[in-house]
């Protein structure tokens, strides 16, 4: 359980660097993709679905 926690918390970490990483290079397609896998580890498809969408535009 608490590895889970662990791992829930450091996707959750990778998604805020893939926005800042975004933030600096808007059009980089691997930090988009890579943000939209994390999110759908996450659960959170409908972001996921958008941060793909986006990268493969």
């Amino acid at each position: 359980m608490i590895f889970r926690q662990f791992i829930f918390l450091r996707i959750q970490d990778s998604v805020a660097s893939y926005d800042r990483a975004i933030e600096i290079k808007p059009d980089y397609v691997a930090f988009l993709v890579n943000r939209g896998n994390a999110l759908y580890i996450l659960k959170c498809y409908e972001e996921e679905l958008a941060s793909c969408d986006r990268g493969y535009k």
